[in-house]
């Protein structure tokens, strides 16, 4: 599991989604879907800005999660139960 923190924003600075895209060899959709809808019904307005991306790179999980102490807490908190799941099929993969 990687997990990269800020520059998921919309400022000429806030890169990691373009970054990320290049090493993903599939997209994750939900993922991201649901770190922008539960930081959204935490109250952070911020959250719908969010362009972080989630995907698999390898055997690996990537994650660009928002930079904000509230996105991360929160972010971590949604990501626990997917990431604990993705990680389990991969690892079934290479039985």
């Amino acid at each position: 599991l990687v997990v990269s923190v800020g520059g998921a924003g919309v400022t000429p600075r806030d890169v990691a989604p373009e970054a990320t895209r290049t090493i993903l060899d599939r997209e994750l959709l939900g993922i991201a879907e649901a770190l922008r809808s539960s930081g959204l019904a935490a109250g952070s307005g911020d959250a719908g800005l969010s362009r972080g991306l989630a995907g698999i790179s390898g055997s690996t999980l990537v994650v660009n999660i928002a930079g904000s102490r509230a996105a991360v807490r929160d972010g971590m908190a949604t990501l626990g139960p997917l990431a604990t799941q993705v990680i389990a099929e991969l690892s079934s993969l290479e039985l």
